[in-house]
């Protein structure tokens, strides 16, 4: 893990977020680091801290079955997402699928301008609400749905041809349909993408 030797590189991929201006008022950007995940890598922080991808693609999940209705698969993390990753054992599972690059700056640096300024905490409670926390809450969501076609289409919109790295039990689980829905699916999907 290294400092990042340009803060330009950062604000490249920064300065579309409610916290840019947080971060350029407060000179963080010279503060966060730099993580590079093979696929198949886990990601692995020293300590709690904030975690900007800004190339690649993760997955999280589940480090078990214990949460009762066995789905381990949680989410995609896309470019541009923020989000917390905490240091404890029961924190899901990240991991890199393809050649990733985080930005991460630990926790410890941010608070003390964070206890400060009540509208940089909103900004980040938001930033962590409206894209990464909504993530959690797919699965729920789409089992409410009536038809396994529209689930199916929602979690396409959502992820689109990422879902490829989903089994089709993954899938089925993950959007409460049957096995043999989630095969058809992944069917037409690599089919119209051929």
């Amino acid at each position: 893990m290294k400092q990042i030797p340009n803060p330009n590189y950062l604000k490249k991929y920064l300065n579309s977020s409610p916290l840019y201006p947080f971060i350029n008022q407060y000179q963080l950007l010279n503060k966060f680091k730099s993580l590079y995940l093979k696929p198949g890598q886990k990601c692995e922080l020293p300590s709690a801290s904030l975690v900007f991808l800004a190339e690649g693609l993760l997955k999280q999940y589940h480090r078990n079955n214990s949460n009762g209705n066995n789905i381990r698969f949680i989410q995609f993390i896309m470019p541009d997402t923020i989000w917390l990753f905490e240091h404890n054992p029961w924190f899901p599972i990240v991991k890199a699928l393809e050649p990733t690059c985080l930005l991460y700056l630990p926790i410890n640096e941010l608070n003390p301008f964070m206890a400060d300024n009540s509208s940089f905490q909103m900004a980040f409670n938001d930033e962590l609400n409206m894209v990464y926390q909504s993530g959690f809450f797919l699965s729920t969501f789409l089992q409410e749905l009536k038809s396994a076609e529209e689930r199916l289409c929602l979690l396409n919109e959502a992820y689109g041809q990422n879902l490829v790295h989903l089994s089709c039990r993954e899938l089925a689980i993950y959007a409460g349909v049957s096995e043999a829905n989630a095969y058809h699916f992944f069917k037409q999907l690599i089919n119209r993408n051929y």
